[in-house]
């Protein structure tokens, strides 16, 4: 996820808070990185690029902190908590589906059009992770031309998270009020456990059935553990200037670099997809809240990186089908230098067009959120 990621905090106007760190500066930033990793990965190398690693651990951080905020708060409403994701998510992705469906009847093959009804189900209910899984689907397979609607697996797999993580976060709270602690020990220790786990299990099954690993929920929601213990360790940190010099920028280095060096898609998501996840924790832990001269949070709060990774969502889901049906249309395995930066560009300004529609729709489940009772 694309989360993504977006994947994606559900209320992106806010400034990004961290456990009780402050205003971690670049987080929009290193969003847009990983989103332009992932599209010109697929776009020009025909490669995975580590970058949906990056939004589902990005997700895992940005959502643990504000449930946590909310369960020591009034409580989780978790009525309201999905009316908030849907609203943000859901408009975007209905209208990339919809464009997606248009595309395939126009440019790819008959044989396609038959799968395109239930890919775009698939898409919208938020399980494509496990279709791909139960078809066997080799995510950058070239003998063929690709699912235009596969991308939407890192979606899913973020909502099956959303699903599940308000659980656990007001699980550990209420554990922590009744003995009387602090609740970010418990849930320290129910992130590390899932982290633990899902991290062997994945591994494991990695090892066994990669293409399957690949899509599997539970070989994957170790990244999202991942971001929940960022988030809590933050605060214990303080690196000196020095420091957070040297890991701003060789996480940054990392990152990017993670997908010349590594086989992503025959590797991931074992122990590999460490690299990237890693390396996005590093730039966090490296920024400054006050920000810095220097350092690579700087570079990530500069304004063109904070508005693409305030659009890295939308991006995400089109650059996918506009490079498909561009492939499909020129008969390419690859885009040209030229073709794909016209596929960037039109992805960044569907992008930019449907972002803001979202808002306001995001901004009218909140007043629906506000009014939900189920907790």
């Amino acid at each position: 996820m694309p989360s993504p990621t977006a994947p994606e905090e559900t209320e992106r106007a806010r400034p990004v808070e961290v456990g009780t760190g402050g205003h971690r500066p670049g987080i929009d930033g290193l969003r847009a990185v990983a989103v332009l990793l992932v599209a010109a990965y697929h776009i020009w190398l025909g490669r995975v690029s580590g970058g949906v690693d990056v939004f589902l651990m990005l997700t895992g951080l940005l959502v643990t902190s504000s449930l946590l905020r909310a369960a020591t708060g009034g409580g989780i409403r978790y009525g309201a908590f999905l009316a908030r994701l849907a609203a943000r998510l859901l408009p975007t992705a209905a209208l990339v589906v919809l464009f997606t469906l248009a595309g395939t009847w126009l440019f790819l093959p008959q044989t396609q059009w038959r799968e395109a009804p239930g890919g775009a189900v698939a898409a919208l209910l938020g399980h494509t992770n496990w279709r791909l899984a139960l078809d066997s689907v080799d995510y950058l397979a070239r003998d063929g031309v690709p699912d235009p609607f596969q991308h939407f697996w890192s979606l899913a797999v973020q909502w099956q998270f959303y699903l599940v993580w308000p659980a656990l976060v007001a699980g550990a709270v209420l554990l922590a009020r009744r003995a009387g602690r602090d609740p970010r020990r418990p849930l320290l220790w129910a992130l590390a456990a899932v982290f633990a786990l899902s991290l062997a299990y994945s591994v494991v099954v990695t090892r066994v059935n990669q293409p399957w690993a690949y899509f599997d929920t539970g070989a994957r929601v170790w990244e999202p553990a991942l971001g929940g213990l960022v988030a809590l360790l933050l605060p214990l940190l303080n690196p000196g200037r020095r420091t957070r010099l040297a890991l701003g920028w060789a996480g940054l280095a990392a990152l990017v670099l993670c997908g010349v060096l590594l086989q992503v898609s025959t590797a991931f998501p074992g122990f590999a997809a460490l690299w990237p996840t890693l390396a996005a924790a590093a730039v966090i832990a490296a920024a400054s809240p006050a920000g810095g001269a220097v350092g690579a949070d700087r570079l990530l709060s500069s304004r063109p990186l904070r508005y693409l990774g305030s659009i890295s969502y939308a991006l995400y889901l089109w650059h996918w089908p506009v490079l498909v049906f561009y492939l499909a249309a020129t008969g390419r395995e690859l885009a040209t230098p030229q073709g794909g930066a016209a596929v960037l560009a039109v992805s960044v300004l569907a992008a930019a067009a449907t972002t803001p529609l979202a808002d306001r729709l995001a901004a009218r489940g909140r007043g629906a959120g506000r009014r939900a009772v189920l907790r």
